[in-house]
């Protein structure tokens, strides 16, 4: 068997307690309102990308499956609404980028040469010898890589986004679209597809052990067409996993 994991891993920051700088993540731009509602006046369209200043975050609203709140933004000197799950902390990936790897290399650069050890990069079933490399970026993320018999693992670490960003984070990347793609909802329950494609969902329960549609601790995808392959997301501890693992 083939198999392949990639681990992403985030430190959580949901909400801002303080002025700061974000960056649009909406492919198709974002409006701009006079109140916290879609039906509100429009004030400007703010493109892709682009930077905005948050002031404030307000009432609650789900767009798309996810569960967010109205935040209160200046651009260009005017001030309106916004939903903040199109807001990233960082950059949104450039048009065209087609691997979370990628959009690393446009956010930092490394620290010095990538750490490797282990194996001679030649796979060995019975010893088992493996093969390392682990990238450091100036900005604190991680990009950890691991080949062995017929598998391979990457594990990425990146500051401050909560499960649903990680989430519009992967839809706006081609690599995964296996399972997801930029018009994908956020899912909150499970679902089966079809006989070989099912979305496994696992709510927060409450104290009373009632599960909380609307706080999710994991949301698995599962394929299986030419070869099983899993997507999963997980939070755990203030930080976000996104697992993919494939084989035949």
């Amino acid at each position: 068997m083939r198999f392949t994991i990639l681990l992403l891993l985030l430190p959580f920051s949901v909400l801002a307690s303080k002025v700061q700088e974000m960056y649009i993540a909406a492919k198709s731009g974002l409006s701009l309102r006079s109140g916290q509602s879609a039906s509100c006046t429009l004030i400007a369209k703010i493109n892709y990308g682009e930077k905005v200043t948050v002031l404030s975050y307000d009432s609650s609203l789900v767009v798309e499956g996810f569960q967010t709140v109205w935040a209160r933004v200046k651009y260009k000197e005017k001030e309106g609404y916004v939903a903040s799950i199109y807001l990233f902390k960082y950059p949104p990936p450039k048009q065209g980028t087609d691997s979370v790897k990628n959009y690393f290399k446009q956010l930092s650069a490394l620290v010095g040469p990538p750490v490797e050890n282990g194996g001679n990069g030649v796979d060995d079933e019975e010893e088992g010898l493996c093969w390392i490399r682990k990238s450091f970026y100036k900005n604190g993320f991680e990009h950890h890589e691991m080949i062995g018999y017929e598998y391979g693992s990457s594990m990425y670490i990146l500051p401050n986004i909560d499960l649903q960003h990680v989430f519009q984070l992967f839809r706006a990347l081609p690599e995964f679209k296996r399972f997801i793609n930029a018009s994908s909802p956020f899912p909150f329950s499970s679902k089966t597809i079809n006989s070989t494609h099912k979305i496994t969902v696992l709510q927060t329960l409450d104290e009373k052990g009632v599960p909380n549609p609307y706080a999710i601790e994991s949301i698995k995808f599962y394929s299986e067409d030419f070869d099983i392959a899993e997507l999963e997301f997980f939070e755990k501890e203030g930080q976000v996993f996104v697992i993919f693992g494939s084989g035949v």
